[in-house]
C-alpha cells in the first residue's frame, strides 16, 4: 500500500513538472510567435527599429531567422524599386515626348506624357487601336515591323475630337519574347503653324511681287499701244501720203513703209504679250485662243486647242484668268524654246469644282525628279502662281517622250 502511495506521488509530481514544462514552452513559443507577427504587421513601416529579435535556438528561432533575412531581402528590394521609380518618375517629367508600345496597333504599354498629350485616360488607350488616334497612311501590306527606325509627321486626333499636328519615329523592340513596335510621339503643332504662317507671308509677298509686275506689264502696254503705236502709226500715215518720181528712190521708200508695217505689227505683238486684249472682257478661252493661234502663226509650229465651252458660264477671278494665261504662255514659249516639240496641244477643262490645264508637246523631254531646281525660273514661276492660287501643279517628262504640265485649280480661286 505503501509502495502505491509512492508510486502516485511520483507520477503526479511528473504530471506537474511535465505540466509546468508545457506551460513554459507554450508561453516562449506563444511570445515568438505573437513577436514575430507583430514585426511582420510593421514591417512595411519605414522605420529601422522594427527587427525582428527572437534569441531562441529551436524550430521557432530558426524559422524567426529566415524571416528575418526573407524580411530585410525584402525591404532592400522594395527601397531599390521605389528608388527606380523615383527615377523614372523624374525621367518621365523631363520628357516632352509620348511614348506607346503596341503590337500591330494595340497599346501594350504608354507613359503619362503620352495620356495628358491626347487627354485619353490609361484604359481607354488601352481599348484602342492607336492607328485610329494617328492618322498614319498605310499601304496594303499592313502594320510591319519596321527593319530600321522611320519618322513621319501625321496629325493625331485627340480625346476632345480636336486634331493636332505630331512627329512619329517608330521601331522595332522585343518584348516577352516578340517584336514589337514603339512610336515616340512629339508634339509639333506649334512649329507647323509658324511653318504655315512663314509659307502664308511668303505667298503673300510673293503675290504682291507678281502682281505688281502685272500692273507694271498693263502700265507698259498702254504706253506702247497708245504712245508709240500711235505715234508710228501717224508716221506711216505721213510716209504713204509722200510722193516720188524717181523709181530707185519709189523703191526705197517702198521698204520704208513695209519695215514700218513690221514696227507697228511688232509693237502690237509685244503690247499683247504685256497685257492680252480682251482677257477680262471676253474670257479666258478666247484669250488661249489667241495665244495659240498667234504662237502658231509666228513659230510655225503645230499648237491644238481645245476648251470646255462651260468655263465661259464661270465667273473666275481677273486674278485667276490671268495666272491661266501666264502659265500657259510660259509653257508654250518652253515648248516653242526649249523642248523643240513640233506638236504642242493645250486643253482647259471644268471637272467638278475645279478648272484643269494641261500643256503637252512632244519634245524632246527632260528628267524633271533630277533636274527640275536648274532648268530656269519658268516652271518655279508657274508652281509659284499655282500656290498662291491653293491648286495643284504637275510636271511629267521623259528624255524622248515630252513633257505634260498640268495645272488643277478651285473655281472659286482669287
Amino acid at each position: 500500500m505503501e509502495l502505491f502511495v509512492y508510486a502516485c506521488g511520483c507520477l503526479l509530481l511528473s504530471l506537474m513538472l511535465s505540466l509546468a514544462v508545457y506551460f513554459i514552452i507554450t508561453r516562449r513559443v506563444k511570445n515568438n510567435i505573437r513577436q514575430l507577427i507583430d514585426s511582420l504587421d510593421h514591417f512595411d513601416e519605414n522605420n529601422d527599429n522594427n527587427k525582428i529579435n527572437i534569441r531562441s535556438k529551436d524550430d521557432i528561432g530558426a524559422l524567426t531567422a529566415t524571416f528575418r533575412k526573407t524580411g530585410e531581402r525584402l525591404k532592400k528590394q522594395t527601397d531599390e524599386l521605389k528608388e527606380r521609380e523615383k527615377r523614372l518618375e523624374h525621367l518621365n517629367k523631363a520628357t516632352f515626348d509620348g511614348i506607346v508600345l503596341h503590337e500591330n496597333g494595340i497599346p501594350i504599354l504608354t507613359n503619362q506624357v503620352l495620356l495628358s498629350m491626347t487627354g485619353y485616360t490609361e484604359k481607354e488607350i488601352m481599348k484602342m487601336n492607336v492607328y485610329n488616334i494617328f492618322q498614319e497612311r498605310h499601304s496594303g501590306s499592313g502594320f510591319k515591323i519596321p527593319l530600321k527606325p522611320y519618322t513621319y509627321e501625321t496629325q493625331a486626333i485627340k480625346r476632345d475630337g480636336t486634331k493636332m499636328y505630331v512627329e512619329i519615329q517608330e521601331n522595332a523592340v522585343e518584348y516577352e519574347g516578340k517584336m514589337i513596335k514603339a512610336s515616340v510621339v512629339r508634339d509639333i503643332t506649334k512649329r507647323v503653324n509658324v511653318e504655315k504662317q512663314l509659307r502664308e507671308e511668303r505667298l503673300m509677298r510673293l503675290s504682291w511681287v507678281i502682281d505688281g509686275q502685272e500692273i507694271e506689264r498693263q502700265r507698259l502696254a498702254r504706253e506702247l499701244h497708245d504712245g508709240l503705236g500711235q505715234s508710228l502709226i501717224a508716221l506711216k500715215l505721213k510716209l504713204e501720203s509722200v510722193e516720188v518720181d524717181d523709181e530707185k528712190n519709189q523703191k526705197k521708200l517702198d521698204d520704208l513703209r513695209k519695215l514700218f508695217n513690221k514696227t507697228i505689227d511688232e509693237i502690237r505683238r509685244i503690247s499683247y504679250d504685256l497685257m492680252p486684249a480682251g482677257l477680262y472682257d471676253f474670257g479666258i478661252i478666247n484669250a488661249l485662243r489667241n495665244l495659240c493661234n498667234d504662237t502658231a502663226e509666228h513659230t510655225s509650229k503645230t499648237i491644238e486647242f481645245d476648251a470646255d465651252a462651260s468655263i465661259s458660264n464661270e465667273k473666275l477671278s481677273e486674278k485667276c484668268c490671268m495666272y491661266l494665261y501666264r502659265i500657259t504662255q510660259e509653257a508654250i514659249n518652253n515648248s516653242v524654246k526649249h523642248a523643240e516639240a513640233s506638236v504642242i496641244s493645250v486643253n482647259i477643262l471644268k471637272i467638278e469644282n475645279f478648272i484643269v490645264l494641261s500643256i503637252a508637246d512632244n519634245g524632246k523631254g527632260f528628267k524633271f525628279e533630277a533636274t527640275y531646281k536648274y532648268v530656269g525660273n519658268g516652271l518655279y514661276n508657274m508652281r509659284e502662281r499655282v500656290n498662291m492660287l491653293s491648286g495643284t501643279f504637275e510636271v511629267n517628262s521623259e528624255p524622248g517622250n515630252g513633257t505634260e504640265v498640268i495645272v488643277k485649280l478651285p473655281i472659286n480661286c482669287s
